[in-house]
Order: structure tokens, then C-alpha cells, then sequence
């Protein structure tokens, strides 16, 4: 090849790079939006659209609602414009809003999307809302100072019948959300529903919180109750902080003198452990009901909160209220606490002082400030509680044994700081001498503090008082069970023997000199025709109240098969794996069919323990064939006046959860019922693959549940 014909190809071939279009520089990233916000002004499903401009790839970054469309989520780079369509389904609840969010990398634009609904604005049917967030509360010296007469920061009440609401009050303080936030921001671990987020309110001891006075239409009758719920127990374990219904009441009154208890349900579908939670309840008032008055209250001290409170007109009727059975439980006023006499003592061992020397001293205190330690004389004028799991005991005193400038001895302990090993060791009308520190809890309750001990009773201190007492007086146990205990709280000489039942022998304990175990040593029962009982006594000689117990024990009856080849499952305390008073869900548990069980209940008494509300209750989730019978051993704690009533449901398709039993399109049809004291099995008639059951009015406790399949 000839230099010129070589350089001519060169050339041409340069010219042919060069005459190609390089790649298009779109520039740096960015992202328009030719809307920022779309209304439907119809009810109608329908569609709308906009322009979208992007100079890099792009995505919607949000998750939609389920009434809400867009049409393409992603794309490239669209330099030129795009058309995305938004469509909305028909709207038959009230106006609705959201926001979609389009993003190319850390570049983001926000459309706001609202349609009208065929119920109107949300906010017309609000009679009451307060989300407690007029301001962020400041913790200031101390959260316990920042109670809801002190710090106002959670007055932001809204709504039609706001007009005339006032308030009334007793140990509550109002806390920002640090730490126990129930907003929605992304990456908040402590609630399952969008809440407000800043404030809320938080109960201490002896609490309630009241809405008085709100202005109701007196045309409306149906009305929704809703609340952001939680229960957080400090340094509590999993588990251990579950929302308790049977803790947390919640009343409504149309004057504020008789109250009714809601029952309420959780929005998640059962209660949450230690996150928030929204709990509702719709109810009808009678006609013309034109005021009503809302009252919360918890058992248990400085572990529950409540935030969004809001009452709202309902588009269905919910449970019948009528006023006329309401119980009274007080309109918000604080009692005087009465005459409190002339004090006397300074507060040593040799001159201790009276309860009204305690009362005069505590009023030199400051709010949750603690005194040093003080002897208090006084006689015991009533008896609150007395735990034998915590070993302490809630009472109050007073100089003459009357409730008048009574004083409470908050969770003290026995004897020189021994545990309560039973509830009988103290009584009304015992005079006892006290050694703790004085306290004037939350500026409002005057108390001997918690931590305080007993010095003597009725004169006698230390070893003079003698103890006898046992842990139980009822062993409930499997067929297949080999040993059961039980344990002699005292510290007097005792023997214990077996007086009826060949088929227990005292293994270890039958003699004892103070707090002992008694082990008794079983043979299983084989017989599948009824469970068998035998009775331990325990009796001393010594000093004392009581000087015989008797510890009845009852083994159950061997499951055994039924006629058609069919079998028995028995459901027990051990076959649930609950324990103690707290109400959890359980799954997956099998016996000798192929029934599978779930359920939600509490082990109280050595039993299964079911209630009437919060979705309690035990369920099949798979079938054991078809259920022909029901036995129920009941605990004689369970109340035998004709109103436990155990209610048995089935159904030909499975129970997704224990809720089916509160709803009544899932609950499946009632079979009959076993009411305690009256029955203890029903025969089912009609074939029925599914079983539930659920109590119909309150607690419940049953040592056995046997269900006959076939």
C-alpha cells in the first residue's frame, strides 16, 4: 500500500469516529415533578395523571396505601418527561390522604395524593381528640414532678364537643416519648401504629385520668373509643411487659356518678409486649345520651401509658351500653382523708411515733422526697394486699384502728424483713410497730415507704410470733404424674400424713421444725373413667391461729379412647406452658389426636386460666376429626354463682386465631355452653371438624379441658 493510499485511510477512518454521536450529557441529578399534589374530588374510583422528569434512573421510595395506585413505580432516565398515572379505588369511609415519595439517589420529591369519601371529612365526626401534644413536655428535676395539674404541655384537646370538657386526676404525669416513642419515623422499634409521638400520659400509683364533660349530638348513638396503649416494665425481661387488659380499665358515664367498663381490642390483634399498640372500642349509647365522661385506670403502678386519645361518631352500632347498671366508682374528687388526732413520739424505738406524728412529719417533706428511717406505731385498720410472690404486703394504720387519718404502709416486709409467706399473718385490728422511711409520693400520697419492716405485732417481736402456714391448699396433677410438692411456711415443730388416698405416700417432709418442702410420691392413674383424689393434713401442736391444714390433691382421669375408634385430648396448665396471672398467645400444641391447639391464657390457681375479653381463648387449627364431647374439670376458685359460663363454638374450617371467637362472622356456630357449679361436659351434636371456646363473662379457671374426638 502506497503512504498516500495508507494516510487516506487514516483519515476516513478518524472522520467516521468523529462524525459519531457521543453519549448524551444529561447533567447533574434531577428530578421534577409537574404536580405536587393530586385531588379527587369524587368518592368514584378514578384515575389522574402527571409528568415526571428525571435525569437518572428513579423509583417511588414509599409504601403505599392500599386504596392508592401508580403506574409505572420505576423507570430510567427521563429527560424528556414521563406520564405517571395515580389512581384511587372507591372511597365509602371518610376523606383520605397520602403522601408518595419519588427519589433518584439522595434527590427526592413528594406528591400529596387526597380523595373525598362518601362519609365526609374525618374531622366532623372527631367529638374529642388529644393527642397530648400542645408542646413537648421537659423532664425539668424529675419526671415524677411534671404532674398534669403542673405541667399543661398535654391540654390539645380538639373536636365538636370540646365546649365544656374539663379534668380531673390523681397520680399522673405527662412524658415526652424518649425512649418509648410510638411515632411512625422509620426505624422505631416501640410501636405498631402510627402515633403522635411527643407526649403521653403515664400513670403512677393509686392513678385514674378522667375526661369530663364531653358535649355529645344527642341524634348520634354509636361512637368509636381509641387510645395508643402500652405496658413497659422497667428492666423487665420479653415477655414480661405485655399490655394486660385485666390491669388497664377503662370506663364511660353520661354523668360521671355510675361508670361502665369497656372491654376493648387491640388493633394488631392481641397485646403487644412493650410496644404501643392502638386499642378501640365501639359502643351505643342510649337515646339522647347528650354528655359523656371517660375514665382510665390501672392496678398496677408506673408501667402503663396512654397517648391519642380520641372518641368518634361510629358508621355501625357497637356493644349496647345502658348507664343504669354502671357501678360507682367516684367522680374525680379526692376524699378527705379525715380527723388525724394529736401527734405523739419522735420517731425512735423507745418513743415511736403515732400515725399522726407520721402524717405531720411527711407534710415537711417535698414530693418523692424520702425521710431517714423512723419507728411507727399503729393498729392495722385495713389490709390492701398481701403478696407471696414479692414477699410484701400494702396496708394502712391508723391510731385508733379506723380508716379516719388512716396511713399507708406501701410493699413492706414481715417481721425483721422476712418475706409474707402468707396472707393470714396479718389482720385488720393488729397493732404493729413499723421501721421505714416516711415519703409524700407524688406531692399527693403520704405513705411509709416501700422497703419498710415489720418490728412486732400486737407485742411480740422475733421469734415470739409463731408461723404456720402452708403454700396451697389444692395439688392439681396429670394422670401420668409421679410427684407433686408443696411447702410448710413457719418455724414451729409440724408433721404432715396422708389421710386419705392409698395411691400417695409422703417421700420427704413428714416431719419438720420450721419452712420445709413436702414431696409426695404418686402412682399414675390408669383409669380412664375419672380422676382421683387424695388429702394431705398438716398439723402442730404450737401456739398459733391455725393449727391443722388440709391439701387435697387431684390427679386427673387417663384420656382413654371413645367408641368409633375416636380419642381424648386433655388440655392442662403443663400442656398450655402458662404460668402466673399475665395473659399470652400459645400455638402449636398437640395431644393424642391430630388436633392442632392455639390459644391465649394465663396459668393462675395451677389452671388454665381464660377470660372474657382481649381475645382469651383456646382454638383448633387443624382437626382431630369430628368433636363429639367436652369435659371440664373446673378449679374451685372459679366462681360457681351460675355466672362463668364456658361457651363452645364450631366450625368445618380452621380458626386462623383466638379473635375468630370475638367476631361474629368467624366465631362459627355455639354448640351450648358448660356453666361451672351447673355442668361439666356437653355432647356436641352436628359434625363439627373445628372446635373453640372462650368464656362468655369473666375469669374462669379450669384445671382440665378434655375434648372427645371421633
Amino acid at each position: 500500500m502506497s503512504i498516500r493510499n495508507y494516510f487516506l485511510g487514516a483519515f476516513a477512518a478518524l472522520a467516521l469516529l468523529v462524525s459519531c454521536d457521543p453519549k448524551e450529557d444529561l447533567g447533574e441529578p434531577n428530578l421534577t415533578l409537574d404536580k405536587t399534589s393530586i385531588e379527587f374530588d369524587s368518592p368514584e374510583a378514578a384515575t389522574q395523571t402527571f409528568v415526571l422528569t428525571s435525569t437518572r434512573d428513579w423509583k417511588v421510595n414509599s409504601q403505599l396505601p392500599e386504596w392508592l395506585g401508580v403506574n409505572p413505580v420505576s423507570g430510567g432516565a427521563e429527560p424528556k418527561g414521563t406520564t405517571i398515572e395515580v389512581t384511587v379505588t372507591a372511597n365509602s369511609g371518610t376523606d383520605r390522604n397520602a403522601s408518595v415519595t419519588f427519589t433518584i439517589g439522595t434527590v427526592q420529591k413528594e406528591l400529596s395524593v387526597s380523595q373525598k369519601g362518601e362519609a365526609g371529612s374525618s374531622d366532623d365526626l372527631i367529638v374529642y381528640h388529644n393527642d397530648f401534644d400542645k408542646e413537648k413536655a421537659e423532664k425539668g428535676d424529675s419526671w415524677s414532678k411534671q404532674t398534669l395539674d403542673v405541667n399543661e404541655s398535654w391540654k390539645n384537646e380538639k373536636g365538636t364537643g370540646i365546649a365544656s370538657v374539663d379534668y380531673a386526676f390523681a397520680a399522673m404525669t405527662v412524658r415526652n416519648g424518649a425512649g418509648l416513642a410510638n411515632s411512625s419515623n422509620e426505624g422505631n422499634n416501640s410501636s405498631v401504629y402510627a402515633g403522635s409521638g411527643v407526649n403521653n400520659l403515664f400513670f403512677a400509683k393509686e392513678n385514674y385520668f378522667q375526661v369530663k364533660n364531653i358535649t355529645l349530638d344527642a341524634s348520634q348513638k354509636n361512637y368509636t373509643l381509641s387510645f395508643g396503649a402500652i405496658r413497659s416494665v422497667f428492666q423487665a425481661a420479653a415477655g414480661e411487659s405485655v399490655f394486660d387488659p385485666e390491669q388497664f380499665s377503662v370506663y364511660i358515664s353520661n354523668d360521671g356518678s355510675k361508670w361502665v367498663e369497656l372491654e376493648y381490642a387491640f388493633a394488631s390483634g392481641s397485646a403487644q409486649d412493650a410496644k404501643w399498640d392502638m386499642a378501640s372500642s365501639t359502643f351505643t349509647l342510649p337515646d339522647n345520651t347528650s354528655a359523656l365522661y371517660l375514665y382510665f385506670t390501672t392496678t398496677e403502678a408506673s408501667t402503663y401509658r396512654i397517648d391519642d386519645l380520641d372518641l368518634s361518631v361510629a358508621s355501625a352500632a357497637g356493644t349496647a351500653i345502658d348507664f343504669s347498671k354502671g357501678t360507682e366508682i367516684g367522680g374525680g374528687d379526692t376524699p378527705d382523708p379525715g380527723p388525724v388526732g394529736t401527734p405523739e413520739g419522735d420517731g425512735t424505738e423507745a418513743s415511736p411515733f403515732n400515725v399522726a406524728a407520721a402524717q405531720a412529719k411527711i407534710k415537711t417533706l417535698g414530693a418523692d422526697v424520702a425521710s431517714e428511717e423512723f419507728y411507727i406505731k399503729g393498729i392495722i385498720s385495713n389490709v390492701k394486699e398481701v403478696s407471696t410472690q414479692f414477699g410484701n404486703a400494702t396496708y394502712h394504720i391508723s391510731d385508733d384502728g379506723t380508716t379516719a387519718g388512716q396511713l399507708e404502709v406501701f410493699r413492706g416486709y414481715y417481721i425483721n424483713g422476712e418475706k409474707f409467706t402468707s396472707e393470714d399473718l396479718i389482720k385488720v385490728g393488729d397493732e404493729v410497730v413499723i421501721l421505714g422511711k416516711l415519703i409524700n409520693y407524688k406531692g399527693n400520697t403520704p405513705e411509709v415507704n416501700q422497703g419498710n419492716k415489720l418490728i412486732s405485732i400486737n407485742g411480740k417481736t422475733g421469734d415470739d410470733i409463731k408461723m404456720f402456714t402452708v403454700s396451697t391448699d389444692a395439688i392439681n396433677v396429670s394422670a401420668d404424674a409421679e410427684s407433686a410438692t408443696f411447702k410448710v411456711n413457719g418455724n414451729v415443730e409440724c408433721t404432715a400424713s396422708v389421710t386419705e388416698g392409698d395411691f400417695v405416700t409422703i417421700l420427704y417432709g413428714d416431719k419438720g421444725n420450721g419452712a420445709d418442702d413436702v414431696v409426695l410420691q404418686l402412682t399414675k392413674n390408669e383409669s380412664t373413667e375419672a380422676a382421683r383424689t387424695a388429702k394431705i393434713t398438716v398439723t402442730t401442736t404450737a401456739d398459733v391461729p391455725v393449727k391443722s391444714y388440709e391439701v387435697v390433691l387431684t390427679q386427673a382421669k387417663k384420656p382413654g379412647e371413645v367408641s368409633g375408634g375416636g380419642v381424648v385430648d386433655v388440655l392442662n396448665l403443663a400442656f398450655t406452658g402458662m404460668s402466673g396471672t399475665t395473659y399470652k398467645d400459645w400455638s402449636g400444641k398437640t395431644a393424642t389426636s391430630p388436633a392442632v391447639y392455639a390459644g391465649n391464657s394465663a396459668g393462675d390457681k395451677q389452671s388454665i386460666q381464660l377470660r372474657s375479653k382481649s381475645n382469651a381463648g383456646i382454638i383448633t387449627t387443624a382437626s382431630g376429626g369430628k368433636v363429639r364431647k367436652i369435659v371440664v374439670t373446673w378449679n374451685e376458685a372459679t366462681s360457681s354463682t351460675g355466672n362463668r359460663q364456658l361457651d363452645i363454638y364450631g366450625k368445618s374450617e380452621a380458626y386462623t386465631a383466638t379473635s375468630d371467637l370475638y367476631t361474629s362472622d368467624k366465631q362459627g356456630t355455639l354448640l351450648g355452653s358448660i356453666v361451672c357449679g351447673t355442668d361439666t361436659e356437653l355432647e356436641i351434636v352436628g359434625d363439627y371438624e373445628f372446635v373453640g371456646m372462650r368464656s362468655k363473662d369473666g375469669a374462669m379457671y379450669c384445671t382440665e379441658i378434655q375434648v372427645v374426638w371421633e
